[in-house]
């Protein structure tokens, strides 16, 4: 039963990956940031045969030069970019168990199953597995760093300390904030290796540090002035902490939760922490008094706080913070499993509920997905096999898709700026019902009513979801 369960581990992600990809012919490819990083992993690829053109790159590198370095020897970016994502979240699997195995030695089957029936098959973290999106590469080297550096505190080996540098520079450069989940292990490791008076280890662990982050500042065209300048910190205010409506640089926009409330809904959400619901009633106060409980708690807090100042929300951003949480919630887990294992039935019955509510949860959620991931792919063919050509096409949102799938015609950003005259003859691929209120009395609408106005649209194409394809008259 104890190998099964590791099975589990590589058997479960596995078969939801070949179900989607095979099944469904589901790429992983969705909206404009997955586009860009399968753009930035090409470049990669072709810079590596040395004919690459000069680009930038807005995001942190990792998770795109890994997809263009392994497709420099494989090919098929796009695949390779999914594969590291079901990869990372199966090794992810793995550090959790290695990272709760520290804190509670003694309890191996209550910890499998825990990760098996709370954190395998919470929807939306296991929809990173698939995506094409640095979220899970992410979270396989946070939680990679905070297992290193928690077992420094145990063995004080110098290789530990230097896995936890790497893996903290890595987790760092794949999404910027992984740092502040990871901050409270590094200081906890540091005054442990302080007190043994190991500092060749922890000199060692700066050079890391530094020599790793400065090749990695390299590979960007940019320096890391980028992170402090990204419109989600430049609009972070303790203002936003209790709004649930917001206007900035991603337009204008209305949520259901106050920041506050978003920040730690995962504990909550049913696509994340689904069986919370029932755990929370078994959450005690001494549950946090041991030193592990109080730094993931320390690591929940200061990542949560950076999410409540934001002018924006996101779910995606939630998975970060998400196995912290569950982590904090496995005591809780522990005093059910007690409960319900009394009972012959209730426990397995307990499981497979929780498990089939996840698989409806996931088939819910996955299908604005799919559905855009077919949209994008439907229109760019559209595009190639009838209007391909030096025709501009003017639109917003979908070009990093149109790229991805080879549409060949100059595309104008109706994002970038505002416009002062149009190109006759030239198309126009636009949603209006999408974007008439979030980005209202911005770029996008500004010169969507500037052509209304000044053109005559000639409607070539219609496609689902309010997508339409103009000629300019």
């Amino acid at each position: 039963m104890k190998h099964l369960r590791l099975y589990l581990f590589i058997l479960i992600p596995l078969g939801v990956f070949v179900i989607i990809r095979v099944c469904f012919g589901f790429n992983g490819l969705y909206g404009q940031d997955s586009h860009e990083y399968l753009r930035f992993a090409e470049w990669i690829r072709t810079a590596l045969h040395g004919s690459a053109e000069p680009t930038s790159f807005f995001w942190p590198v990792i998770y795109p030069m890994l997809g263009g370095l392994v497709s420099y020897i494989t090919g098929n970016t796009a695949l390779v970019l999914q594969l590291i994502s079901l990869c990372a979240f199966i090794i992810s699997l793995f550090f959790f168990r290695g990272i709760l195995l520290m804190w509670h030695p003694t309890r191996i089957t209550e910890i499998e199953v825990f990760i098996l029936v709370t954190i395998l098959p919470a929807s939306w973290f296991l929809r990173g597995a698939i995506f094409v999106m640095s979220d899970i590469t992410a979270v396989m080297f946070t939680f990679g760093a905070v297992y290193y550096l928690y077992r420094i505190t145990f063995t004080a080996k110098a290789l530990h300390l230097m896995m936890g540098a790497l893996f903290t520079v890595l987790a760092f450069f794949t999404r910027y904030p992984a740092a502040l989940i990871i901050a409270p292990w590094a200081v906890y490791a540091t005054v442990a290796l302080f007190r043994k008076f190991r500092f060749l280890s922890l000199a060692g662990a700066l050079l890391v540090l530094v020599g790793c982050s400065f090749l990695l500042l390299q590979v960007k065209s940019e320096n890391i002035t980028g992170l402090i300048t990204h419109p989600l910190i430049t609009y972070w205010s303790i203002n936003n902490f209790l709004a649930s409506s917001f206007s900035s640089a991603d337009g204008s926009v209305q949520y259901y939760l106050a920041n506050v409330l978003y920040a730690f809904s995962a504990i909550l959400h049913p696509a994340f922490l689904l069986p919370g619901w029932v755990l929370v009633f078994f959450i005690r106060r001494r549950d946090t008094d041991q030193w592990h409980a109080k730094l993931a708690l320390m690591s929940v807090v200061m990542y949560s706080l950076l999410l409540m100042g934001l002018a924006f929300q996101n779910p995606r951003f939630l998975m970060l913070s998400f196995p912290m949480i569950a982590f904090l919630c496995l005591p809780a887990f522990i005093r059910v499993y007690t409960k319900l294992s009394a009972w012959r039935f209730m426990l397995p019955a307990f499981i497979i509920l929780i498990i089939m509510a996840d698989a409806v949860v996931f088939t819910y959620s996955f299908r604005s997905f799919y559905r855009l991931n077919k949209l994008e792919q439907t229109i760019a063919s559209d595009l190639v096999t009838n209007h391909s050509g030096n025709t501009a096409i003017y639109t917003f949102s979908i070009d990093p898709a149109l790229r991805s799938y080879h549409v060949a015609n100059p595309i104008r950003n109706m994002w970038v700026k505002e416009y002062d005259d149009f190109e006759k003859g030239a198309l126009v691929l636009y949603n209006c019902d999408a974007f008439k209120r979030q980005w209202k009395d911005r770029n996008p609408v500004k010169n969507w009513e500037k052509l209304q106005k000044e053109h005559q649209l000639l409607v070539l194409s219609e496609y689902s979801d309010g997508w339409k394809l103009y000629e300019i008259r």
